[in-house]
């Protein structure tokens, strides 16, 4: 999660670079890069690289194949435990046996 977390803030300060660059270099009083130079004669094929690269790597990396049910913090479902995903009718049996009142059988 941390290392997704971080490509995120990656991305999104190279998109701040790429549009900003011109202002936050003088700032710090750094010469540009040549990458960033190279980047801003293309800078919407940039920004949308390091968006969709970027947010797809991130969202793997976060992408567990989780699937959990709770009712009132109780755990009555996981795909992780199990393996698998449950039929409809495995779940709302699992929910009225959890909760009868407020899922009840139909």
């Amino acid at each position: 999660m941390l290392l997704s977390q971080a490509i995120q803030v990656g991305y999104l300060a190279g998109i701040v670079l790429l549009l900003a660059g011109d202002h936050i270099f003088p700032l710090l009083n750094i010469p540009p890069p040549q990458i960033y130079r190279d980047a801003q004669a293309n800078k919407m094929a940039w920004i949308f690289g390091l968006y969709f690269f970027g947010n797809t790597i991130s969202n793997s990396l976060m992408n567990s194949g989780a699937f959990e049910v709770y009712v009132d913090g109780e755990l009555v479902w996981s795909k992780l435990a199990t393996g698998r995903l449950p039929s409809w009718e495995e779940l709302l049996e699992v929910l009225h046996a959890a909760d009868p009142a407020t899922f009840p059988r139909h």
